[in-house]
């Protein structure tokens, strides 16, 4: 009897009335599956087992996803994401890659007589990565496109980098690796301004686990899953990254100063 009773005040309730209840529960359900998901741990701390009071070693690895939007005006590139590393040996050391899609992944005959037809089809075979290399006083950045068909274009440049801001790249000052200061902590140069947030303290040092990075056209957040310390690479390996991506624009440049 009582259950009938129940009922039959349930559907004297106006059908609005349900349905807001009903919204308002899911959406209950979904901001408590999104804190719980913030506060769960993005990277294992375990991978900083190396740190040890306040000496670690010479190389730090951070590694995630990244997305980057630009200023919307006509012709401004669209928004775009993907994954990241870089490596950071002290303040004369830095390389940093990001990229979408496997340049080696190309359509077969059929899909990609198809693609041309439907352009969704082929944008699983695009993709972009892009370079950025300081290495004592040099700076330089590389891009490069691909499409279905292959290479769709690229661009870089080169110059004084002593001082340049780069993602990361002040966690390290010349005394050592320092790690950031506080919480909302921002670096600026003349260009650029980032900023490292979501600290994480560990033994003596504070990580950011997002880094932002705004310039004047653009901004980048970087999502840092990973942070490892290593031994290597020494600091040959970087001078060969500089020469495998700018080996013309130094050539070049060797060619202007030697006349």
């Amino acid at each position: 009897m009582k259950f009938h009773s129940a009922l039959n005040r349930i559907k004297a309730i106006p059908d609005r009335t349900l349905v807001l209840f009903g919204l308002l529960g899911i959406a209950t359900t979904v901001l408590f599956f999104l804190k719980e998901e913030e506060q769960k741990e993005p990277w294992d701390l375990s991978r900083l087992n190396q740190i040890k009071g306040r000496k670690v070693p010479p190389v730090l690895h951070l590694s995630g996803k990244f997305t980057d939007t630009w200023v919307s005006r006509p012709g401004s590139p669209a928004p775009r994401n993907g994954e990241f590393e870089i490596y950071i040996r002290g303040t004369n050391d830095y390389f940093m890659k990001c990229w979408h899609g496997n340049p080696t992944n190309r359509p077969s005959g059929l899909v990609n007589m198809l693609s041309s037809f439907i352009p969704l089809i082929g944008s699983h075979y695009s993709g972009w990565w892009s370079v950025e290399i300081v290495v004592d006083d040099f700076r330089g950045t590389k891009g490069q496109r691909w499409g279905r068909f292959g290479s769709q274009g690229g661009g870089g440049s080169g110059g004084d980098g002593a001082e340049w801001l780069a993602p990361g790249r002040r966690l390290w000052n010349q005394s050592g690796f320092i790690g950031a200061l506080e919480e909302g902590q921002i670096n600026k140069e003349i260009f650029a301004t980032e900023t490292f947030k979501k600290l994480k303290s560990v033994g003596d040092f504070k990580l950011p686990r997002r880094i932002e990075f705004d310039q004047r056209d653009h901004s980048q957040i970087y999502r840092i899953d990973k942070y490892e310390f290593l031994d290597s690479p020494a600091s040959n390996w970087f001078s060969a990254r500089k020469q495998e991506y700018f080996a013309s624009f130094l050539a070049a440049t060797n060619s202007l100063t030697n006349n």
